[in-house]
């Protein structure tokens, strides 16, 4: 792995990988705390698997037993399990023909079935890697596993709006037929337990009775993610406590624990001795313990009470391992920083998240009862390659793959749109557009002749976006800064604007055109990937982006092209103050595309018109509402024919000059319609 990145332990002191592979191998059951689809974190993952199973395989040729290592996956529902029991079977037959073509193939078909089905949404092509590792090594060495429950049960759980609703929800979960979750009576064993204890949370409620029906969740586990929520400093030791404000999400992501404890426990008491497993889930999933892991000891616990001949757990039969990325930490401003490992350690030591989450010298939240991992991998999330030598590609992704032509074949586009932004283009038709979609002739003056046939959005998120006098406002998919003009109008110089745009051709226009507003102290334009939003903008010393720094993100059809619209609105949601909000207009689809059409590049990175609400909500935004006001791809303009007439005029004069607009859609094969 050669970029920066640490292993350090509970004691302070930091391991090499091959200790804490070594220790992995010689634990029964690893929890993997990640965040979703960062390559240095499946990097890394895989690294830990081919340890695992090289171990597993060693210790099974020297004895009698045949071990297996299980991975079971946020990734993929309860429901997918054929899936996966399907893709690995079809591998056997592959690596019999040896055919390379075809294991390709066999990966690209996984993704489709995952998407055909549609409940989870994750971006699997990451994981690519492991996903063919695991193919190869065949499912009598390393079996896949689906651990979460389909989140459509999850989103009806959390909407239910009676106690019966939910307990009939739950008693179908837990029928016989489908056994997502543990059946009452062990639920209600279990809750009866814990409130002996008094440091658990249930909302003083049974679980088991009809007229308040809830699931049980320790009170530091809604510490920890309500803090993910809302921003709340939990590591500090004046953070106050957590409200009540989440208590409906939490209800799903209870359900979503409870789901996978309990699958996780059938799994491993299920299996022979020897087996080991690896359980990869979001680090909130598992961060301090809390959530899936300490659901999974109650369900064990409770299964050594009915079964009084079982031995007791051994701790030592576990290991948590949390991911951490470096952005967070003090003084760590450049790649050289980060290269000088006795820097680094020292300015890991000395952070207030790691030594706050690592629970170091009694720091961190009283409401904690552990640290956030026994090993805590603390990687350099950013990417230097923009520092090296332009010939060098050697980190290029693989041609073929579409998102990575996506991101190019758009920047490309809209650079050339960048390059002519001062050719004079159609106003009288721009008039026409922006008032049809809702743009007050207040705004329109606003924003000026000069700039209005430059507008390039497929919406209005001003209504939503409720902009106020001071608010800190960016602009995702800025273009050419037509948007951001009109909210630096409603922050004032009191607030900031910052846009963000892929093309460095267009933020160089608007950045031009800021200064020549006289706007420029408080609206500025940078180059920045709305899915890597906070690393490449942490770079941009005179404006950066950081987590919670803004009131309010508004973007008008840049979530249209982007490939991994997961990755992008989880980056909006960090980049976002506790209380803030987004307005996003983008083009979706109401089906799948036909297979047997070439659709243009950017219908096929449109997004489902059904997959919006839960992407958000899984991430953990809340009041989200789809407003399909104005939704029509197809409408009447009514144009000024005065101005039609000059526009004319204008454009038969930039023909005559070469000096014609370059237009999305227009020209380009790619974007062709």
């Amino acid at each position: 792995m050669d970029f920066p990145f640490k292993l350090l332990t509970t004691s302070r002191r930091f391991i090499s990988p091959n200790e804490l592979f070594t220790k992995a191998c010689g634990t029964k059951l690893v929890w993997f705390g990640e965040f979703h689809s960062e390559e240095r974190i499946t990097i890394f993952l895989e690294q830990l698997i081919r340890n695992i199973t090289t171990s597993s395989t060693s210790e099974s040729s020297s004895s009698s037993s045949n071990s297996k290592m299980h991975i079971v996956w946020e990734h993929f529902s309860l429901e997918m399990n054929d899936l996966l029991k399907e893709y690995q079977q079809q591998q056997k037959q592959q690596c019999t023909n040896n055919n390379k073509q075809q294991h390709l193939t066999l990966f690209d078909q996984l993704v489709e079935d995952y998407k055909k089905i549609g409940t989870e949404g994750h971006d699997l092509k990451p994981y690519r890697k492991i996903l063919e590792y695991c193919q190869e090594q065949g499912s009598n060495r390393i079996q896949l596993h689906g651990g979460f429950i389909p989140r459509p049960h999850a989103s009806a759980f959390m909407k239910a709006a009676t106690e019966e609703e939910k307990l009939s929800l739950y008693q179908t979960l837990s029928s016989e037929e489908k056994n997502y979750v543990p059946n009452l009576e062990t639920l209600e064993a279990i809750t009866n337990n814990l409130l002996l204890e008094k440091n658990h949370d249930t909302n003083n409620s049974s679980p088991a009775k009809t007229n308040n029906f809830e699931l049980y969740g320790s009170s530091e586990h809604y510490n920890v993610f309500e803090s993910l929520l809302s921003g709340r400093e939990i590591y500090s030791s004046d953070c106050p406590p957590p409200d009540d404000a989440r208590r409906g999400i939490f209800r799903a992501q209870l359900l979503k624990d409870w789901a996978m404890a309990h699958y996780v426990q059938q799994l491993v008491n299920s299996c022979p001795s020897t087996d080991r497993f690896l359980i990869v889930a979001g680090k909130g999933h598992v961060s301090h313990g809390c959530g899936v892991p300490e659901i999974y000891s109650w369900l064990q616990a409770q299964q050594r009470q009915n079964d009084a001949t079982k031995e007791e757990k051994d701790d030592e039969d576990e290991l948590l391992i949390c991911a951490q990325m470096m952005y967070e930490l003090d003084e760590l401003d450049d790649r050289q920083d980060r290269e000088n490992d006795e820097m680094l350690e020292r300015c890991i030591l000395e952070s207030d998240v790691v030594r706050g989450s690592m629970m170091f010298d009694g720091t961190g939240s009283s409401l904690l009862k552990r640290p956030v991992a026994d090993v805590l991998y603390i990687y350099d999330e950013q990417d230097w390659s923009s520092d090296d030598d332009d010939d060098n590609d050697s980190n290029s992704s693989d041609d073929g793959d579409e998102e990575t032509a996506a991101r190019q074949e758009t920047m490309e586009a809209y650079n050339q749109v960048g390059a002519t932004a001062t050719t004079p283009g159609n106003a009288s038709k721009a008039r026409a557009i922006l008032t049809y979609l809702g743009y007050t002739a207040q705004e329109q003056e606003l924003i000026g002749r000069d700039d209005i046939y430059n507008y390039q959005g497929v919406g209005n998120p001003f209504p939503l976006a409720k902009i106020k006098t001071g608010d800190h406002v960016i602009d995702l998919g800025s273009g050419l800064g037509v948007d951001s003009f009109v909210a630096a109008n409603y922050c004032t110089d009191t607030g900031r604007v910052v846009g963000v745009d892929i093309a460095q051709q267009e933020v160089k226009h608007a950045n031009r055109r800021a200064k020549e507003r006289g706007i420029a102290s408080f609206v500025s334009f940078q180059q920045n990937d709305i899915e890597r939003l906070l690393d490449d903008g942490r770079k941009n010393k005179d404006s950066p982006v950081e987590s919670n720094s803004f009131d309010v993100a508004i973007s008008n059809g840049a979530f249209c092209l982007i490939p991994n619209k997961t990755k992008a609105f989880e980056q909006v949601y960090r980049i976002l103050r506790p209380g803030g909000r987004m307005a996003i207009c983008t083009t979706t689809v109401r089906k799948d595309l036909t297979v047997e059409t070439q659709w243009p590049l950017c219908m096929r990175m449109f997004v489902h018109l059904d997959q919006l609400k839960p992407i958000c909500e899984d991430i953990g935004f809340i009041n989200v509402t789809i407003d399909l006001n104005d939704s029509e791809l197809e409408f009447e303009l009514e144009v000024d024919e005065d101005d039609s007439n000059d526009d004319e005029e204008e454009n038969n004069s930039n023909k005559n000059n070469n000096n014609e607009r370059k237009k999305i859609h227009v020209g380009g094969e790619e974007f062709r319609h």
